[in-house]
């Protein structure tokens, strides 16, 4: 049975929401994937290693950096149980995704907080609970998502939602690199 956005089981008797209220719903998810991607896109992939490199790390470290994400996607298997356990989808993916976002700031100081012995191992319990944040709203958000999407608009708005955060990540992509070259050249350092 599928409920509306914010609905579990525990509470089904609330209203089902007004296309009005769905289309704002899913305008709000295009803006937060793109929020999302710009995240991403500035604090991972060639930023997340060149900073690892920054701190000293090894390339098994950035083996074990690249496999982190997919070893905490097992607690996708715990996350839709527990998300049947609160009285609202929407509550439970707000708060892991803030966790996950709020964790970056202790990594973005981690240079002036920790000492050097010290960076390598608090960066990678940082990052394994950002992604542990992260892989607990995963499935209940694309549950949610697909509740709000009608079954015959779904691949419509989900190729044109991946569409657009394709395009942000991919132009946000380009001053980051920039700005590493630009780093690399007057440090010759490979680094943030």
């Amino acid at each position: 049975m599928a409920f509306p956005a914010g609905m579990n089981a525990k509470n089904n008797n609330i209203k089902p929401l007004n296309r009005l209220e769905v289309m704002r719903a899913l305008r709000v998810s295009i803006w937060s994937g793109l929020v999302m991607t710009l995240a991403g896109t500035f604090v991972g992939g060639v930023v997340q290693t060149s900073f690892v490199l920054w701190l000293g790390g090894s390339n098994m470290l950035l083996g074990l950096l690249t496999a982190i994400p997919s070893l905490c996607g097992l607690i996708q298997m715990a996350s839709s149980y527990w998300a049947d356990k609160w009285a609202s989808r929407r509550k439970f993916v707000l708060l892991f995704m803030w966790i996950s976002t709020m964790m970056w700031l202790p990594v973005a100081f981690l240079p002036w907080y920790v000492p050097q012995p010290l960076r390598l191992v608090a960066f990678f319990i940082l990052i394994c609970f950002i992604s542990m944040s992260s892989q607990m709203a995963s499935p209940v958000s694309t549950s949610w998502l697909s509740d709000l999407v009608p079954a015959s608009h779904r691949g419509r708005y989900f190729g044109y939602r991946n569409m657009l955060l394709g395009i942000i990540g991919t132009v946000a992509a380009l001053p980051i690199a920039a700005y590493l070259d630009m780093f690399k050249r007057n440090t010759g350092v490979i680094g943030p």
